[in-house]
């Protein structure tokens, strides 16, 4: 497993105790299905490359029930090497650039703060939609009934996790690469909500293709 691509905040230090994988894939995979639990697991878009994503579905071997290509790619927060490569090439922009921008850890040279919402949203999706495709084409290849899903954005109506002009991510990603796709990954985070429980939630719905 590669290293993070930038340092953790844990608040805690210590060579016995702390570790970037301290649940290997097999273990959790094997614990899960002892459970009779589905696994979802999502590959590195952001500092990884095709080639590594195929080779975790291969070494999987259908103990995955769900793949991802990402996460959250439609936000400054997510590293996102491939906007300072072709096709995007993104002028200005550093890849591990990170700080607090309005009172959130993103990257300052992300399309999203030197453009704006809409505009900044419309640059991550062109870019995301190009440069998936080849990490969709290389794990439908390792394994052609794996399940692939992209993020899927909620507007600014949705409180908790709103995306700037969420339509530009959404349409343009999907338009692209629906065919390639399973599912769509919505993340939502009830942060307002204020009853018994107030959790992150992961809706994951189906799309595209049967």
């Amino acid at each position: 497993m590669l290293p993070f691509p930038y340092d953790t905040t844990a608040p805690f230090t210590g060579a016995s105790c702390d570790s970037t994988d301290s649940l290997p894939f097999d273990q959790f995979a094997a614990q899960g299905k002892a459970i009779g639990a589905q696994s979802f697991m999502t590959v590195n878009y952001g500092s990884g490359t095709p080639a590594e994503a195929a080779a975790w579905v291969s070494h999987a071997a259908g103990s995955v029930a769900l793949w991802e290509v990402g996460n959250e790619n439609y936000g400054c927060w997510e590293v996102n090497n491939w906007l300072a490569q072709a096709l995007e090439n993104f002028p200005g922009y550093k890849p591990n650039d990170y700080t607090t921008v309005n009172g959130v850890y993103e990257n300052p040279t992300c399309p999203q703060v030197t453009q704006g919402g809409a505009q900044g949203t419309q640059t991550l999706a062109t870019s995301y939609a190009v440069n998936a495709r080849p990490f969709l084409s290389a794990m439908k290849k390792a394994d052609p009934s794996a399940r692939i899903g992209v993020p899927w954005a909620f507007g600014s109506d949705v409180a908790g996790a709103s995306v700037p002009a969420s339509a530009e991510w959404n349409d343009t990603v999907l338009g692209q690469d629906g065919r390639y796709v399973s599912f769509v990954d919505a993340h939502y985070y009830p942060f307002s909500f204020g009853g018994r429980r107030a959790a992150a939630t992961r809706v994951t719905s189906r799309c595209c293709r049967p």
